[in-house]
């Protein structure tokens, strides 16, 4: 599945396009509260099942929770993000990052709507137990036509659109801030920390278990892990008939194949992304410099 911070940064493009209509952390909400759900059943079974968050009906009740209630829990948290981590006392050169605490009920609605419906959307692509038409229909009819790592590739890519699209519309303000060469190497020294914990994460993503090794190779993989559960004690799953059993160990191997997938996209993004982003950062303070203290003649 796509881990929910993929979900939460596809929605940068949405508000770069449309600031003044569209409450990211609204939208960032509904994400968090519909995989609710996912991590409940992971800690309570093992397994992230998607069942009633996860569909058309469950994602219109979010949305409705948002819309009416959740914004208020987000103007909170606008206003702790600008007077307590962005306290100018304290880092007077991350002001241009504060953010209007006020949410309008029309960025409310689209931030909750987009959020809850793009979810369900992502998620059926890639998920076995998605019913997304439950309680009317058990059909998934989107499963298997994007690939785990194509929906990855398409929330890193609107991602990117969505910070071009915002450092372009606020380069006056990157070009003209005093103290930018601090906030550059503060950055740097961060993309510098984060990368070494990319590197990490690809290094464990490549010491795989033997049955993902297994699975990865194997040329019937939709069956594979039918008949590996089967050959080894269903992973130690005791439940009543052997349907259950089944899916239950499937479903647990395949969270280590996704995991395992999400540590390669995670330090992909880390190490690729944030490269990109700091490279129109640095583009901006480049004409900076050479507007305010390089002169041609």
């Amino acid at each position: 599945m796509p881990v929910t911070p993929f979900h939460i940064i596809a929605g940068v493009s949405a508000k770069s396009i449309s600031p003044k209509y569209f409450s990211w952390t609204v939208f960032a909400l509904a994400n968090v509260l519909i995989d609710t759900e996912a991590v409940y059943y992971y800690f309570t079974t093992g397994i992230p099942q998607h069942k009633y968050f996860h569909t058309w009906v469950g994602a219109t009740i979010i949305i409705f929770i948002c819309a009416l209630l959740g914004k208020y829990l987000c103007e909170f948290g606008l206003w702790i993000w600008n007077n307590y981590f962005l306290n100018e006392k304290y880092h007077p050169s991350l002001k241009y990052l504060k953010s209007g605490i006020k949410i309008n009920n029309i960025s409310a609605w689209t931030g909750a709507i987009i959020g809850g419906y793009s979810h369900i959307f992502l998620d059926s692509f890639v998920n076995l137990d998605m019913k997304p038409y439950f309680p009317f229909s058990n059909e998934n009819h989107l499963l298997g036509i994007i690939s785990l790592r194509n929906t990855y590739y398409l929330c890193i890519g609107l991602f990117i659109v969505g910070v071009s699209i915002y450092l372009l519309s606020f380069r006056e303000k990157f070009m003209t801030f005093k103290n930018y060469f601090k906030l550059a190497i503060t950055s740097i020294i961060l993309v510098i920390l984060i990368t070494f914990f990319a590197l990490f994460a690809w290094r464990a993503s490549v010491n795989l278990p033997d049955h993902v090794k297994a699975y990865k190779d194997s040329s019937s993989s939709r069956y594979f892990y039918v008949q590996w559960c089967q050959e080894n004690n269903y992973a130690g799953y005791t439940y009543p008939s052997e349907e259950e059993r089944i899916h239950v160990c499937k479903n647990a191997m395949m969270m280590d194949v996704n995991m395992n997938d999400a540590a390669r996209f995670i330090s992909f993004f880390i190490g690729v992304v944030l490269g990109i982003i700091i490279s129109i950062y640095l583009y901006f303070y480049i004409r900076w410099v050479r507007n305010n203290y390089i002169k041609f003649t």
